[in-house]
C-alpha cells in the first residue's frame, strides 16, 4: 500500500529530525499536520535503516554545578495521625 504523503514531505521532515536540526516530533507534527505517531513510526523505520543517526550522550549539553541537596525524610505516627519531618544532607 503506497504511503499517503509526499515522498517530498517525507524527505523533508526526515531532514528536519536529521543532525544539526534535530526537531522534536512535537514540532513536525504541528507545522505539517502529519500525526505525531505516524511520526514516531517513520523515525523509528529511519533509525533501523540507518537514515537517521539517534542522539548520543556525547551531544548532549552537560550541567556542571554543585548537585541537588540531599533530604531524609522521617515518618512517624503519633496519637492525632501522622508527622512527617525532613533533614537536609549538606555535602
Amino acid at each position: 500500500m503506497q504511503s499517503p504523503y509526499d515522498p517530498a514531505l517525507r524527505a523533508e521532515i526526515r531532514q528536519r529530525m536529521s543532525p544539526p536540526n534535530r526537531e522534536s516530533v512535537a514540532e513536525i507534527a504541528r507545522s505539517t499536520g502529519v500525526n505525531a505517531q505516524t511520526l514516531y513510526s517513520w523515525r523509528h523505520r529511519w533509525k533501523q535503516e540507518g537514515q537517521l543517526v539517534p542522539a548520543t550522550r556525547s551531544l548532549l549539553p552537560i550541567e556542571r554545578g554543585r548537585p541537588p541537596e540531599m533530604v531524609t525524610a522521617h515518618f512517624s505516627q503519633d496519637g492525632c495521625g501522622f508527622s512527617a519531618s525532613a533533614q537536609r544532607i549538606d555535602r
